[in-house]
């Protein structure tokens, strides 16, 4: 007490505690963005990781904090951060939390917005447009689709071959819809898979395409070299081509008669590998074939002749010109 003397002495000391009460207010509250993710334990499509600073207790220990969703709320335990899962790919949620003691709950955070990333694109079905002996172009999507805005991302895609080793190795990163596989070898399987990558993230890897090359076809032959034999007859060599990849070469001869300039298709001989036939005399219409020491009388306008490895001939009528 104090009077006009002065100041007199202190009381005895009391102590006193006033109740407990429930937790103040969440004061910071944010969602994490995907570059502080574990994207080993977590995926932006189906998760959003919130973290929060701890209020006030008000003389009782915080137990749990509850998170509203606005459909749904969670009761976690005593943590300050928490990745709330199964959530709808590309879906927008409105978050609060609160704490809880042995009170009870305080009052809600302010409400964060967030939203949950779309699913990494499905993979293209993978198509081979056009195949050669040493190329092949192949095409993925739909390449008509009208281009996207520039705000726009693109969406990605990763084609990959299989090595000799069977390990697949990217050869093509980029937005296009085609793509030319080059410095290939003839007649020879190739194993292909593709994936697509967006803001979303990596896309899972297509199921493996296998696609050919084509044969070579063979180079032009030099002109072949005609020598005159007795009579009527002449003969006519030229250089023949090593087999390519095993397959036996053939070749065919046309002739044309007098001052013809046209090749007639129905005097076409398919002749052996041993790269030489006699041209024999053509008397009224009719092909004179040496098979065997025999001559065979056939008719031009109507088969065509063919001499195969064995010496053996076989006639086809011009309209049925197949080959087996």
């Amino acid at each position: 007490a104090t009077n006009q003397a002065g100041c007199g002495p202190y009381s005895n000391v009391i102590t006193h505690t006033t109740p407990a009460s429930v937790p103040d207010a969440i004061s910071t509250l944010y969602v994490l963005e995907d570059q502080h993710l574990d994207h080993c334990l977590t995926s932006s499509s189906s998760c959003l990781t919130v973290k929060w600073t701890e209020p006030c207790s008000n003389g009782s220990e915080i137990l749990s904090y509850s998170i509203d969703l606005g459909e749904c709320q969670l009761t976690v335990d005593n943590v300050t951060a928490y990745v709330i899962r199964d959530l709808l790919p590309g879906t927008s949620y409105r978050i609060r939390v609160r704490a809880v003691n042995g009170i009870g709950a305080g009052p809600f955070s302010q409400a964060v917005k967030a939203k949950t990333r779309p699913l990494p694109p499905a993979p293209p079905k993978l198509e081979c447009a056009a195949s050669g002996p040493q190329s092949l172009k192949l095409k993925w999507g739909d390449s008509s689709v009208t281009k996207v805005l520039p705000t726009d991302v693109e969406t990605v895609y990763i084609l990959q071959m299989e090595e000799r080793s069977g390990k697949f190795i990217p050869i093509y990163r980029g937005p296009s819809h085609t793509y030319k596989v080059q410095r290939l070898t003839e007649s020879t399987c190739y194993s292909f898979r593709i994936q697509a990558v967006s803001e979303a993230g990596e896309g899972p890897f297509s199921t493996v395409y296998v696609f050919n090359t084509t044969k070579l076809v063979p180079s032009a032959l030099k002109a072949p070299r005609v020598t005159q034999l007795e009579g009527t007859a002449c003969e006519v060599t030229w250089e023949g081509l090593p087999p390519m990849r095993g397959d036996p070469m053939s070749y065919i001869l046309q002739v044309t008669l007098g001052r013809e300039l046209d090749y007639k298709q129905n005097g076409t001989l398919m002749v052996p590998i041993e790269k030489r036939v006699l041209l024999v005399p053509i008397e009224n219409g009719t092909l004179l074939v040496p098979i065997e020491k025999r001559v065979l009388l056939v008719p031009i306008e109507d088969w065509t002749v063919l001499v195969t490895i064995k010496n053996e001939a076989l006639l086809v009528p011009n309209e049925k010109r197949v080959l087996h």
